[in-house]
């Protein structure tokens, strides 16, 4: 009879995930905060115009989670370069379908303490020149990881090249953050098809710009990964 009955961590679960998919719609310059165990799952409705162009940022607070965004027939999932409970999500998305986007979010590392992470929706101005050249460089980003994730788009150099021109975008045009987050989408791109050395340069590019941040988990993230892919690169070579 026992085994009719949910267990009081199953229970549990039940009663979060209902708590988050009351979640009330997400509107354009409004951001939330939601708090998340580190196995969580939190769904979030976009209210945004249908046909509009808009982006969505996700803020790690203490807590690895996997971003996913599904607009119309489109799944599109962002990249953060694996940084440690301090990830920042970025993606955009253009022509929105009539019915309203949602935003998958989850947890990744199973044991680790609950966290937050905070999400943020803006939608695109029409008359910003500025604000259009960085939605711009949001659009090739959000394919650049599309072509990271995929196996097969992964492995092509046109993937690293397009990653190169988001890096120089990205230095031209806002802030640090991107850029860094754009240095480690082309390192890991660039270890994906095996090109060792350009991977530890893209990585040593990176160092100043994670300085300049001013956080020294992010500082330290790529320093480590550089001596990974020096080891990696050497042990492949013998």
């Amino acid at each position: 009879m026992r085994d009719r009955f949910p267990t009081p961590a199953l229970l549990a679960a039940l009663l979060a995930g209902a708590a988050h998919g009351a979640e009330p719609a997400l509107r354009p310059g409004e951001a939330r905060t939601l708090t998340l165990s580190s196995t969580g799952k939190a769904e979030l409705e976009l209210a945004v115009t249908p046909g509009s162009a808009y982006v969505v940022e996700v803020t790690e607070r203490g807590l690895d989670v996997r971003v996913e965004l599904g607009d119309a027939a489109r799944s599109l999932r962002g990249f953060d370069g694996d940084i440690l409970r301090r990830g920042h999500f970025r993606i955009a998305a253009a022509g929105a379908d009539r019915k309203p986007p949602r935003l998958a979010i989850a947890g990744t590392r199973p044991g680790s303490p609950d966290g937050q992470v905070q999400v943020a929706l803006a939608a695109q101005p029409t008359d910003d020149a500025g604000a259009a050249a960085r939605f711009a460089l949001d659009l090739l980003e959000t394919d650049t990881a599309q072509r990271y994730y995929d196996a097969t788009l992964a492995k092509q150099p046109e993937s690293v090249e397009q990653a190169r021109r988001l890096v120089v975008g990205r230095r031209d045009s806002g802030p640090p953050r991107d850029l860094g987050r754009a240095h480690l989408l082309l390192d890991q791109l660039l270890m994906k098809q095996l090109r060792y050395d350009e991977a530890i340069a893209a990585l040593e590019q990176s160092l100043p710009v994670f300085r300049a941040l001013g956080d020294s988990s992010r500082t330290h993230y790529p320093r480590e990964r550089w001596r990974r892919e020096v080891s990696w690169s050497r042990a492949v070579m013998r």
